[in-house]
């Protein structure tokens, strides 16, 4: 739950015919989240879920928070970034790079100024560097003062940096009424907007095996103005080494996040040995992820009985109805 507050912030008058934009105080206390969030390791443990402090939840659930503001004509005014550290780092991010502003801060808790007038407010927590308009926008591939480039609200997303593998991401964005001399406050939700896909290989890892590669159909980004996911459906690959330890055990497991929570997708999964040759490849078809769920595939790929099967959980860690296909 985020709090919004603004108050009257005096200003002596200026002697100058034009006078200049007053400004007052704005203030943002993350406080909670609209689904329950545990870590995914000990809920795969314990098979259950459970309640955390506001405070906890926000540092266990995520490890960046991201503040943006648009006036009503839909420009960005400001932009601060707040890193999950005690005290909380908070940046503000312009062309010539970030910019430290506070160093003393509590993570969730974000303060601001602003003229009066009506804005579009989005908030960003995520375990994962994020990027704003462009992937990997806090890299200046064309020079000096090329950071962080802003764009209007109709046309801003947000997106994981290229060829990082994608993180967990909560989002809110709502409007505030700054008006002169009244103190405005608003409470607001942040909402998970991944899904998780988890692929479980129940069959030994043979010896033979040193790596995998996921091939998964998924979005570039989300946009913002139509809180949806943004982007061609492309195909991202990720990939993992088998250790040591790996290697004759049972129910391997990789999780993804995905940003596709709309379309059914396909995956490709290829298993390689210590040469890059490939051992094996298998394409599973028609995957559906949703927002806040995970999905699990689960099943045996080596051997001539393999099989996958794809179950469906609404809370992260609970188990799902298994479904064959």
């Amino acid at each position: 739950m985020v709090l919004l507050a603004a108050c009257k912030k005096d200003n002596e008058q200026s002697k100058t015919t034009e006078p200049p934009v007053v400004k007052y105080p704005v203030s943002f206390n993350l406080s909670n989240f609209s689904q329950i969030i545990s870590p995914i390791a000990s809920a795969e443990k314990n098979r259950q879920t459970f309640a955390l402090t506001p405070t906890d939840s926000l540092k266990l659930a995520t490890t960046n928070l991201t503040y943006v503001v648009f006036d009503s004509d839909g420009n960005q005014v400001n932009r601060l970034s707040q890193l999950a550290s005690v005290p909380a780092n908070t940046y503000k991010l312009i062309s010539s790079g970030p910019k430290l502003i506070s160093t003393n801060g509590v993570y969730g808790q974000i303060t601001d100024s602003l003229a009066v007038g009506a804005y579009t407010v989005v908030l960003i927590g995520s375990t994962k560097q994020i990027s704003l308009n462009t992937p990997d926008d806090s890299k200046s591939a064309a020079g000096a003062n090329q950071f962080y480039p802003v764009m209007p609200l109709q046309t801003s997303a947000i997106y994981f940096q290229s060829n990082d593998k994608p993180g967990d991401l909560f989002y809110y964005k709502g409007t505030i009424n700054v008006t002169a001399g009244n103190n405005t406050a608003k409470k607001a939700t942040l909402n998970r907007i991944v899904g998780q896909l988890t692929l479980n290989i129940e069959d030994p890892i043979p010896p033979s095996a040193a790596s995998m590669e996921l091939t998964v159909v998924d979005n570039t980004g989300y946009k913002i103005s139509s809180n949806s996911p943004n982007g061609a459906l492309i195909s991202h690959i990720y990939g993992t080494s088998f250790t040591a330890s790996d290697k004759g055990k049972s129910n391997f497991s990789y999780p993804l996040y995905v940003i596709n929570t709309a379309t059914p997708f396909a995956i490709q999964i290829r298993i390689y040995d210590a040469q890059d040759n490939v051992l094996l490849s298998k394409t599973i078809n028609s995957i559906s992820v949703k927002a806040n769920q995970k999905t699990t595939l689960t099943g045996k790929l080596f051997g001539a009985s393999s099989n996958l099967s794809t179950g469906v959980s609404s809370d992260w860690g609970l188990a799902g109805t298994t479904i064959k296909f």
